[in-house]
């Protein structure tokens, strides 16, 4: 499974969580509930990704996160390693 994070060039500019079709980008600081357990937020400082919600927008043509994103701040962790 592909996994995905919201680096530190996010700037909140809110069109991830906008565009994703899970609801699984919450805002910096969030907590979330996930199967009635209150999971501490990913970040405090910028959107972050719930890896247990994101299913990486299956069955359409693009990752949409990553395809709003002005900033090129979402990336897989594939693609971090490769830097």
């Amino acid at each position: 499974m592909i996994q995905m994070i919201i680096s530190d060039d996010c700037i909140n500019c809110y069109a991830c969580a906008v565009e994703c079709p899970t609801s699984a980008i919450f805002e910096p600081a969030e907590k979330r509930i996930i199967n009635g357990e209150i999971i501490e937020p990913l970040s405090y400082e910028h959107f972050f990704i719930a890896e247990e919600i994101c299913d990486h927008c299956s069955g359409l043509n693009e990752i949409r996160c990553i395809a709003v994103c002005p900033m090129d701040a979402i990336k897989t962790v594939e693609e971090i390693w490769v830097y």
